[in-house]
């Protein structure tokens, strides 16, 4: 795993109420989708992460990324128990773009809508395992667009107050933003190892988590990493690079 796993950051304070998570945005169909989602399985088998956060997934008459990853997964043996979507926007006039959770635990509740109102409309999707959310997001893109970020965080932090949650995605801001300030005001611990875009010359830290302060006593152990920093056949497994939250006490206890 250590080839998989680059820089990293720890967390500061025993950790049954939390999973080890992936996030990765897929790039959608770009640059041979087929070889770098069977290459990201293979990775994702060896890493074994409970939950994995999607964004970029898309879907037409002729594709379906949510069910391609389901099939590859099974078939390479991920005990995966649990998928949950939501649509986002059209992409390219041609395809369907969804956000996703898998998961190899049983969801309790799953919880999906979109944000509020952007340019280009954005959503957010929460599956409950284990009494914790962990709600997935892929937020407005453009720099001109931070009035509408901010409205989209203020949103997700007020659904999911006074619960055990993790925020997680693509933020297409970085956590030291004004636009992600209330995340800090309401004493969220920080998942973001370092710049994940793009994936060639990393330049801006937007993929990341944020733990609300109730799961902040169970955050011993835990570290954020960046992946996926190599090419694989000549390419990148995606236009950004993943990061993975996971107890690094529990596994090198094993």
């Amino acid at each position: 795993m250590a080839c998989l796993i680059v820089g990293a950051n720890s967390f500061g304070s025993s950790s049954d109420k939390i999973l080890n998570t992936l996030i990765f945005n897929l790039q959608c169909t770009k640059n041979d989708w087929e070889f770098r989602l069977n290459s990201l399985m293979d990775r994702i088998v060896k890493i074994d992460p409970d939950v994995i956060s999607f964004q970029e997934l898309c879907s037409s008459d002729s594709v379906d990324m949510v069910e391609y990853l389901r099939k590859g997964l099974l078939q390479r043996k991920y005990p995966l128990k649990s998928i949950t979507k939501k649509f986002t926007h059209p992409a390219w006039d041609k395809y369907r773009e969804y956000i996703g959770i898998f998961s190899k635990h049983q969801f309790e509740k799953t919880v999906k809508g979109f944000l509020p109102k952007s340019p280009l409309q954005r959503s957010f999707v929460g599956a409950l395992i284990n009494g914790t959310w962990y709600v997935n997001t892929h937020l407005e893109h453009r720099a001109d667009y931070a009035p509408y970020r901010y409205t989209q965080i203020k949103f997700l932090i007020d659904k999911f107050k006074d619960k055990n949650h993790v925020i997680m995605g693509d933020f297409n801001s970085e956590p030291s933003s004004r636009e992600q300030k209330p995340f800090k005001e309401n004493k969220y611990a920080m998942g973001f190892p370092g710049p994940t875009r793009p994936s060639d010359r990393p330049e801006k830290a937007i993929d990341g988590f944020w733990i609300s302060k109730e799961l902040r006593s169970n955050l011993r152990g835990f570290k954020a990493v960046r992946m996926f920093m190599s090419k694989v056949g000549g390419i990148y497994l995606s236009d950004h690079l993943g990061v993975y939250l996971f107890n690094d006490k529990a596994r090198s206890s094993r």
